[in-house]
């Protein structure tokens, strides 16, 4: 079901994985590693925690939305502006995957395309 594309790992996602990472970690590099790196050493008393049962005494819910949201557009834009800079062979899968998926699914091309772009590309090397 269109639920559960790119939600559960088989052989045909790991091959995705294993693609993507091959041919897109400079991508990866160039795209979000300086923010990632710039999260790592700046040494702000800047807080993400959103979650108010986990908060600190010192921080402020208000402030750590404005600084996730603050981080998250960063990630946004730099994703965003960096198309010209995807691997032509990512594009093309994404291509191909959004017309694999138009026959069966007409209305959810663009859903499966962002699933993977975004599930098994972008967020693992985020979190990673």
């Amino acid at each position: 079901t269109l639920s559960t594309l790119f939600r559960n790992n088989s052989i045909c996602t790991h091959i995705l994985n294993q693609f993507a990472r091959l041919v897109g970690t400079q991508f990866l590099k160039q795209t979000i590693a300086p923010i990632i790196l710039d999260l790592c050493t700046n040494q702000s008393e800047d807080s993400f925690e959103i979650d108010p049962t986990k908060l600190l005494p010192s921080e402020n819910l208000e402030d750590n939305i404005q600084n996730l949201h603050h981080l998250v557009s960063r990630f946004l834009d730099a994703i965003i502006t960096s198309g010209k800079h995807c691997p032509s062979s990512i594009k093309r899968l994404c291509h191909i995957l959004a017309a694999i998926t138009s026959k069966k699914f007409s209305q959810s091309a663009l859903v499966v395309v962002a699933g993977f772009f975004f599930l098994r590309f972008l967020c693992p090397a985020i979190v990673a």
